[in-house]
């Protein structure tokens, strides 16, 4: 949706530059027809999103499309300044609504991957199963026994995951969540073999849903208990894929375990206090800054830093030793509950000038080869933006990478395939309608998505990727 907006600006914007332009007109017109109909295809599908909400939402777009389908050139700049409040007003007052609401994509075959992630370990391992028992009864929908076991799996992940939220409560939003799970398993206790593949499909729906929709909203949320190493050294379960930030808190694990090895040393205690701080006011300007964390991720993490301060601030030589395992066991905590959230999402610097170097190798010789040349490639574009070839050559580049790298990243058993694809798909559509000139806005914007995008979301399948990299740089996928 956020994808499909920009040219919704764009168009009204440009129809305000050349308002005589029929030919303009019409393509407005048809850009805001197809993103109506996409749009009210998916909210029509959706169970979260109000029936009333929806007969308004289409209320809404039939009477801006009224107004625009009675326009003729020129375009009148009262109609012009109607559309522009009309379209930031809709977006935040109605398609704000069906934030959390939207259905997401279904897997067929029905296989749990990364996307549905909730960064416990415990609840991620039960929701691969239920996505697995649920196939499962689509193939054999007469087995009475795998219908039963299908129900008590899912009431022990009910009871088990309903003891994690409600414990959070309100955060969670832990009564409305208990309600779904009562109400998804009436359904189950009614169904009788054979099991219709319709309450297959709804009930492989409704999960898929239900994660993405419902049990996110306790993700870094859950009191998870991890295991704190002995002694007290980082390694790389901790890593957070951010250099600094991996390397603060491997300052930190070190001044830690000397503290607990000279617990009367106070330059030490003020030493670490003092690192704590430093690295706290970094982390915070990142994740703060990042532009597609949840919107309550960064006021939520900073109350987990200032609660922790204020305990960690009175340490004093001799440190007591409790206290010590205390703040260590808290960081091991906060890193795997809270510092993961932020993987994949912080800012990264963009090279100048705009050259590949070994902070954005994947370690499969193909792959950053094609991502060497790429960078090349965004280069030669922002030195001569006024050739058409040397456009059409990053074109090239970046569609034959793009097919090998998914073919590649798709084999990978509950890899997140679609998110990566999709992410893919959205900077591929707006590459694909750059001509020349090319301007510097466009430009510098390629060159911030391939640096992010390499850093953010490549390296998620850096060493599980299967067997080697093979066939020609820029052939494509293989046969």
């Amino acid at each position: 949706m956020d994808n499909e907006h920009k040219p919704l600006f764009t168009c009204v914007a440009d129809l305000e530059k050349s308002p005589g332009d029929a030919g303009l007109l019409a393509s407005c017109l048809k850009s805001y027809e197809d993103h109506f109909e996409h749009e009210q295809r998916l909210f029509t599908a959706s169970s979260l999103y109000a029936d009333a909400d929806k007969y308004q939402h289409i209320n809404k777009h039939n009477a801006f499309l009224a107004t625009m389908r009675g326009l003729s050139v020129p375009a009148s700049q009262k109609w012009i300044d109607f559309a522009k409040n009309w379209l930031v007003q809709h977006i935040h007052n109605t398609d704000f609504r069906y934030k959390n609401k939207m259905p997401h994509h279904v897997a067929d075959p029905y296989v749990w991957d990364e996307s549905y992630e909730v960064y416990h370990t415990r609840l991620d391992d039960e929701h691969v199963v239920l996505f697995d028992l649920i196939q499962q009864l689509g193939e054999h929908p007469s087995d009475v026994d795998l219908l039963n076991q299908n129900r008590d799996v899912y009431r022990d992940h009910f009871d088990y995951e309903e003891k994690q939220f409600m414990a959070c409560g309100e955060p969670c939003d832990a009564d409305a969540h208990k309600k779904k799970h009562d109400t998804f398993f009436k359904t189950m206790t009614w169904v009788t073999n054979p099991v219709s593949q319709e309450y297959c499909a709804f009930a492989k729906n409704w999960l898929a849903q239900h994660i993405k929709n419902t049990d996110f909203k306790y993700k870094y949320k859950l009191a998870t208990h991890h295991h704190t190493p002995e002694p007290y050294v980082w390694n790389n379960e901790f890593e957070v894929f951010y250099k600094q930030l991996d390397q603060e808190h491997i300052g930190l694990f070190k001044i830690m375990l000397d503290v607990e090895t000279h617990p009367s040393d106070q330059g030490k205690v003020d030493q670490l206090q003092e690192l704590m701080r430093n690295h706290f006011y970094y982390e915070e300007g990142q994740f703060c800054d990042s532009l597609d964390l949840p919107w309550d991720y960064c006021k939520e993490h900073k109350k987990k830093h200032v609660k922790f301060s204020e305990r960690f601030a009175k340490l004093h030589a001799p440190v007591d030793h409790a206290e010590m395992k205390w703040a260590q066991d808290w960081l091991v905590q906060h890193i795997k509950n809270t510092d993961f959230g932020y993987k994949g999402h912080l800012k990264h610097a963009v090279p100048e000038p705009y050259v590949w170097d070994e902070s954005f190798a994947t370690d499969y010789h193909r792959l950053d080869e094609e991502h060497d040349v790429l960078f090349a490639q965004i280069l030669a574009v922002s030195q001569h933006p006024e050739n058409a070839e040397i456009l059409a050559t990053l074109k090239k580049g970046i569609n034959d990478h793009f097919m090998y790298e998914e073919q590649r990243y798709c084999a990978v058993p509950h890899y997140n395939c679609v998110h990566h694809k999709m992410k893919h798909y959205k900077f591929w559509v707006i590459l694909e309608d750059l001509h020349v000139p090319v301007g510097c806005e466009e430009i510098n914007w390629s060159k911030n998505w391939l640096a992010q995008h390499i850093k953010n979301t490549d390296h998620q399948y850096k060493t599980r990727l299967i067997g080697p990299d093979t066939g020609d740089n820029f052939s494509g996928p293989l046969p």
